[in-house]
């Protein structure tokens, strides 16, 4: 059985006409056809469509696409190949030559106000002057310690958003917590960059993601799909 094949079995079960289902979900009855009959793909359904839909045929989304459209050992693929091109610098030389750098470019382009250039110089120096002061190298643990929080706020100050955007935010947020680029998880989601970047700019436009995209996003942040999503249709 196809997953097309099982949706409108589910449809079927629950004692919906295809029109029925379409005003319940608020989808056209030639949407609900087209996935159907597989003319459409159920991937691409926006994931706010998508939450309404499944939610009418009382059908789970993740269990759902786990089966019918695995993406995980894909992604464990993508992540693994990542890991072994980006390797972590210990050199601490380095690293703070590097986030020295950074932060310059950041005052030379007025990324960031001087109150939080001055709030980031203070933990550099605290981390490169004090902490690791004297180490040629670093550990794994210490890279965790110092450089990753370092890192992460350092990013979270550029892709601030407002409160109201909530699922917006906590994505943000949860990306500049890892060490990938826009660019990697658009990748990873098999989106452009430039399309991601403009999905994550307020919570009506995730709402438009791909289903798919959505997911291989949470899974890749290790986020909870039904929990985040919730509210979203």
């Amino acid at each position: 059985m196809t997953g097309n094949e099982y949706i409108k079995q589910k449809r079927i079960e629950n004692h919906l006409s295809i029109r029925g289902l379409a005003m319940s979900c608020d989808i056209a009855p030639r949407m609900v056809s087209y996935y159907e009959k597989g003319e459409k793909l159920l991937s691409a359904m926006p994931v706010n469509k998508a939450l309404r839909y499944f939610d009418a045929i009382g059908c789970d989304i993740k269990p759902f696409f786990s089966f019918f459209y695995p993406y995980s050992s894909e992604l464990d693929s993508k992540l693994s190949a990542w890991a072994v091109e980006h390797p972590r610098c210990y050199d601490t030389l380095v690293l703070k030559k590097k986030y020295y750098l950074r932060l310059a470019k950041l005052k030379e382009r007025k990324r960031i106000s001087g109150k939080l250039y001055d709030s980031l110089m203070h933990d550099y120096q605290m981390i490169f002057n004090k902490e690791l002061n004297g180490k040629t190298s670093i550990s794994d643990e210490e890279y965790r310690y110092y450089i990753l929080p370092f890192n992460a706020k350092l990013r979270g100050m550029l892709y601030a958003l407002s409160d109201n955007n909530r699922i917006a935010k906590q994505i943000r947020i949860s990306i500049c917590n890892t060490e990938y680029s826009m660019t990697d998880m658009a990748d990873f989601c098999d989106i452009t960059g430039d399309h991601l970047k403009r999905c994550l700019d307020n919570d009506a436009r995730i709402s438009k993601m791909h289903v798919i995209s959505v997911l291989k996003l949470c899974y890749v942040l290790g986020f909870d799909f039904d929990k985040v999503f919730i509210g979203i249709k």
